[in-house]
């Protein structure tokens, strides 16, 4: 970060933008079922579009997945978390 001038500052947004942040257990089941609910759509649409019939709309949905994670005693739980950016997988500050 030093060679490409930036501070912590500049990169906060950045950062705060991509990530895992926990997600209610407790949600977790009505998520999926609603994710369960949209892959039906997309699958209704392509037999649509196949028959040139208008499609519905699908929905648009936070991505969760099941994720390992340490807690405070360092023990391993399995827990839910919510992705907020899927695309940023690396990024990397070097000469820019």
């Amino acid at each position: 970060m030093a060679k490409c001038d930036l501070k912590s500052d500049d990169i906060k947004p950045i950062l705060q933008s991509i990530g895992r942040i926990p997600f209610p257990e407790a949600e977790a089941e009505q998520h999926l079922a609603k994710c369960k609910a949209r892959d039906q759509v997309v699958e209704k649409n392509k037999k649509a579009k196949a028959a040139k019939k208008p499609e519905e709309p699908v929905p648009l949905l936070d991505n969760i997945e099941q994720a390992a994670i340490q807690d405070k005693d360092g023990n391993e739980i399995t827990s839910w978390v919510l992705l907020r950016n899927v695309q940023y997988k690396h990024l990397n500050f070097c000469m820019n």
